[in-house]
């Protein structure tokens, strides 16, 4: 039996997990799984504070996910990271190439 797990490992294992409760809530809830965007944000927005771990930068919400998609395009871990605005208040986010994420079907 292995003792632990790397740090690939761990991020394969939160990635996964992450992905499972976004996907259940959306499929649970429809489009009323959009009530929990902003309590996220707040919760990241703390997390960056306590951290030092800037990830909502800018001042508006157009301006943080052009910011937020600059800063993950040099990460290495991914090869797309873009927002999609459909309408003012209606967003979605691709992402290809995770290292940590095979092709979902």
């Amino acid at each position: 039996m292995k003792k632990g797990l790397d740090q690939a490992e761990i991020g394969v294992l939160l990635h996964g997990i992450l992905f499972a409760y976004q996907k259940t809530a959306k499929e649970t809830l429809g489009t009323g799984a959009a009530i929990f965007v902003h309590p996220v944000l707040d919760i990241i927005r703390g997390i960056s504070k306590r951290t030092g771990v800037n990830l909502i930068e800018g001042s508006n919400i157009d301006e943080v996910f052009e910011n937020l998609s600059k800063a993950m395009q040099t990460t290495g871990l991914i090869t797309t990271f873009r927002f999609e605005k459909h309408s003012p208040n209606i967003y979605t986010l691709h992402v290809d190439g995770c290292v940590w994420a095979p092709p979902h079907t």
